[in-house]
């Protein structure tokens, strides 16, 4: 709700767990971001990144697809 109001970001029925960042919100997300890159590279830590779709074999094989296939 507050994100909403304060036009940091919007939900939408065809991405219903994945927020669309609106200008406002993007600034707030990439200083929290920069921040966390900033104490995790202090404490040694290295960045990865993982895909954000993956093939639905995957699903299968890792057991989530009956609690995530909608």
């Amino acid at each position: 709700k507050l994100g909403r109001e304060l036009g940091l970001f919007v939900i939408v029925d065809e991405g219903p767990g994945f927020p669309l960042f609106l200008p406002k919100g993007m600034i707030i997300r990439n200083e929290l971001e920069n921040f966390w890159r900033q104490e995790h590279a202090l404490a040694g830590y290295q960045e990865i990144r993982t895909p954000i779709i993956l093939s639905e074999e995957l699903w299968h094989r890792s057991g989530h697809w009956d609690h995530y296939k909608e």
